[in-house]
């Protein structure tokens, strides 16, 4: 039954599956500090990968994160990659900038909260880094 209860509407759709996920863990050189670093340390090894991708999106836990790792990343951003900020605290208006700058293909980088992933299907994404995630066993 379809959802508006009239039989045979509803028709399955089957596609070849994709690229299979590339999944690793990135550890940063030398010491690793014990607190307060916020993943600040791994901005030379986050702006390479961005370097080498066409678009990236670097998830972080909180807009304090995505605040400091964005100023961090233009530190080294000597290329002057088109790299953006979304969180829940920019203004409407800043973040619908990013989403179409995003959708234009005119970025290649964003770090951001979950704001971005809320119901947002991106096409064009290289890669997804995840900054900081909690891994529990």
């Amino acid at each position: 039954m379809s959802p508006t209860g009239q039989p045979g509407a509803v028709r399955l759709i089957e596609t070849a599956e994709g690229a299979a996920p590339v999944i690793e863990m990135i550890l940063p050189q030398g010491r690793l500090p014990w607190s307060g670093h916020m993943g600040l340390f791994s901005a030379p090894d986050i702006l390479a990968r961005i370097r080498a991708a066409g678009m990236t999106i670097v998830f972080v836990n909180t807009r304090a994160q995505a605040e400091l790792l964005f100023q961090a990343l233009w530190k080294l951003n000597d290329d002057t990659l088109p790299i953006a900020i979304h969180h829940g605290s920019l203004e409407p208006e800043q973040r619908k900038r990013v989403e179409q700058a995003m959708a234009d293909g005119r970025l290649r980088a964003v770090v951001a909260t979950s704001s971005l992933d809320l119901g947002i299907d991106w096409g064009g994404v290289d890669q997804v880094l995840q900054v900081l995630s909690l891994i529990h066993i």
